[in-house]
């Protein structure tokens, strides 16, 4: 099912005194503008859950980012959401049991994360940090810690929105017992009713940024949801709208003009279109945020459950399917036939990574999704049999490194 198209509409944040401007895709300037020079140091980026879904569900839907804690013992029995659930495990273990067809990606060895495949339906698996479980609408899923610390789960949810209410979970076997759930507790980080979507399929990334002292909050499309860990920021609206909500408390009214907001850890703010840099020249904090991204596959790439085949560098995305059923495996990448230095190209499939030298063992920078806008800075270079091209993304000029050719296409034909 096709989803609504939604405009990139101009959003503008005022800049007065600690506020500062955000204006769709270029930082409007103000005379206000603080004249120190911008802390340089490159944010860094964790890329939680990145997951292709074929639709979300229709608009109002709420956007939710959880923090769930499941105590030694503790489970959540059999239950179902009228949306998806993508989970990344924080810490500690946790036993899961599926009832459909769900896609689980293992985290891997020494940060090299595994294909993204079918998880198992009808028996028990475990799942350890870092590793990624997509289920769709519908599925049940159950969780238990049979560990002896906590464990907490990372959870991003898509449902309906309820007149009545924040989303229920509908218990499979009936609701359980205080004994059962053992003190589990769910923390909302991040809270917001999206009243469109882009045209789908769709990539749903989760990240945490760590943003040093000055630097500014990356622009990104949308829709777009930023949820505070540590440290906050203040902006006012002008132009364009948000949503602001502080945490159990839910969304906040309209913002309203020339108001001042500040986000502090547990708040979060929604932007239905885009955003582009919020500096923060004269913020002396660390800001650590959680940015939930819900962005369109490129109508040209692949999409689908990944090949258990990966390519030589860079493995293809968790795919959670709207509908239950195995989807279907993509093609192979669209190979480059070369690009010179200014040239723009776009990634050519979801997953693929960024690396900060070319060589299949360096460093990951980043992760990058289908249709990604890249600038190639220089010359080829060819090493493990692969030629691989420096980039810096095209809406984030301090994401650099190098990525494979056969992962790159033309901008335009």
């Amino acid at each position: 099912m096709r989803r609504p198209t939604a405009g990139l509409l101009p959003l503008l944040l005022l800049l007065t005194a600690a506020f500062f401007p955000v204006v769709g895709r270029a930082v409007a300037q103000d005379s206000a503008t603080p004249t120190a020079p911008v802390a340089t140091a490159a944010p860094l980026r964790e890329v939680l859950i990145q997951t292709t879904l074929e639709a979300l569900p229709p608009p109002p839907t709420v956007v939710r980012l959880l923090r769930i804690t499941l105590p030694a013992g503790a489970s959540l029995p059999l239950h179902t959401l009228d949306g998806p659930e993508l989970v990344h495990v924080e810490a500690g273990a946790v036993t899961v049991r599926l009832e459909g067809d769900a896609v689980v990606a293992p985290a891997g060895d020494l940060g090299t994360p595994q294909p993204a495949r079918l998880a198992p339906i009808g028996q028990e698996f475990g799942l350890v940090p870092g590793d990624q479980l997509a289920i769709p609408v519908d599925v049940p899923v159950a969780f238990r810690n049979d560990g002896s610390g906590p464990t907490t789960l990372l959870t991003a949810l898509f449902v309906p929105a309820d007149e009545e209410g924040p989303p229920e979970l509908r218990w499979v076997d009936g609701t359980p017992t205080a004994e059962t759930l053992g003190g589990t507790t769910s923390r909302v980080l991040g809270n917001a009713v999206a009243t469109a979507w882009p045209s789908g399929p769709l990539v749903v990334v989760v990240e945490r940024l760590a943003l040093p002292p000055g630097q500014s909050i990356p622009g990104q499309g949308g829709p777009l949801l930023l949820a505070v860990e540590a440290g906050g920021f203040s902006f006012a609206l002008v132009e364009g709208s948000f949503q602001v909500a502080r945490g159990v408390l839910g969304v906040e009214p309209a913002a309203t003009p020339d108001a001042a907001y500040t986000l502090s850890p547990g708040d979060s703010v929604f932007f239905p279109e885009s955003v582009s840099d919020v500096p923060r020249p004269d913020d002396r904090r660390l800001l650590v945020v959680l940015r939930l991204s819900v962005l369109p596959v490129d109508a040209g790439s692949p999409n689908g459950t990944p090949s258990t085949e990966p390519a030589p560098d860079e493995p293809a995305a968790p795919t959670a399917a709207a509908t239950t059923g195995a989807a279907d495996e993509p093609t192979g990448p669209e190979t480059a036939p070369g690009f010179a230095v200014g040239a723009t190209v776009l990634v050519s499939e979801t997953g693929v990574r960024l690396r900060t030298a070319p060589a299949t063992d360096a460093e990951v920078a980043a992760e990058f999704f289908a249709g990604r806008e890249l600038i190639v800075t220089g010359s080829p270079q060819e090493s493990d049999g692969i030629v691989w091209y420096p980039v810096a993304a095209a809406d984030d000029p301090t994401v650099v490194g190098y990525i494979a050719e056969e992962f790159l296409r033309p901008a335009s034909p």
